[in-house]
């Protein structure tokens, strides 16, 4: 099981200069010894979605992976949220990875397309187990129709906390689509496969937490 650990700043517009060098730079430092990648998503421009306006995405998110909880655990991820240069907020949540080959692939391939559609679904839910069990049985396999789309990305909680210097997003799931440039998702959001997602999202079972969905541009650390 690969164990994903998402650090993401939020605030002001001002504060993202710094946020995003932190981020590359002291914190990835941090992580590097013990993650097996590192990933660094800043804000794309708005996708064109027919159903949601998000707006702008976070100041900078870091993705590390993990062979692991324990290496993870044992990273200096404390050290490096309390050396952070600025007082935005800064969450820090820690997932199972679950990758799905798109429609046509037997297998699920390496992330290497540079757009990110960033999706999280916020507690509480009705019951928990059923929401993820549908969410999974069903979106997935849609998502995997999008056109043009090159990788669909689940992220289920772990039971994990954070260290001080961050707080939890309470995040669920999360859901990441991959394409080649913004072009080609804001073209998948337009599709009648969107719509396809939209129905899909109706029948899911109860939940009254926020979803958030940002269009991110990503980079390999």
């Amino acid at each position: 099981m690969t164990v994903c650990l998402f650090v993401t700043v939020d605030g002001a517009d001002e504060t993202g200069p710094a946020a995003r060098a932190w981020a590359k730079g002291a914190l990835a430092e941090a992580l590097r010894h013990d993650a097996l990648t590192l990933d660094l998503f800043t804000p794309a421009a708005p996708a064109a979605d027919p159903y949601t306006r998000d707006g702008a995405g976070p100041l900078a998110i870091l993705q590390a992976d993990f062979a692991h909880l324990a290496a993870l655990e044992a990273s200096n991820l404390d050290a490096a949220l309390w050396q952070r240069p600025f007082d935005s907020t800064v969450r820090a949540d820690a997932f199972e990875v679950v990758a799905t080959p798109v429609a046509g692939e037997t297998a699920a391939r390496a992330r290497s397309a540079p757009v990110s559609y960033l999706v999280r679904y916020h507690r509480p839910a009705e019951d928990e187990a059923a929401f993820l069990r549908h969410y999974l049985d069903h979106h997935p396999p849609i998502l995997g129709r999008l056109p043009g789309v090159r990788n669909v990305l689940c992220y289920l909680s772990l039971d994990w906390f954070p260290p001080a210097g961050a707080v939890s997003s309470d995040v669920m799931l999360g859901n990441e689509v991959v394409f080649d440039s913004l072009a080609d998702l804001d073209a998948a959001l337009n599709s009648p496969v969107r719509d396809e997602l939209r129905a899909d999202y109706i029948a899911l079972p109860a939940f009254s937490g926020p979803v958030t969905h940002h269009a991110m541009a990503r980079r390999a650390l």
